[in-house]
């Protein structure tokens, strides 16, 4: 089940409150965040700020690497074998 809870602070300092306290929540177990995005947009400005505060990078990196083992098996070692066994049957010949 997907989850989308939206909060707004009238302070910038409402929002590092918030992260401590869901930060100390997530230890204790007591809820789950599996990803998150603060925005915010100071006076004067005309564009908002984003950031997240748990990196995805990581995440992303292990995804693309497993993705990459499954492609390279499943493409390249059939590939692989037939160039080998040309390789052999072109020394064989000889």
């Amino acid at each position: 089940m997907i989850t989308l809870t939206v909060f707004k602070f009238a302070t910038p300092e409402g929002v590092n409150q918030m992260l401590d306290k869901g930060t100390s929540r997530q230890k204790m177990e007591m809820i789950k965040g599996q990803d998150g995005d603060i925005v915010t947009w100071p006076e004067g400005k005309d564009m908002p700020k984003s950031r997240q505060p748990v990196s995805m990078a990581g995440m992303g990196a292990l995804q693309g690497a497993l993705r990459g083992i499954l492609y390279g098996m499943t493409f390249f070692v059939p590939i692989h074998g037939l160039a080998v066994g040309q390789f052999m049957a072109i020394r064989a010949a000889r």
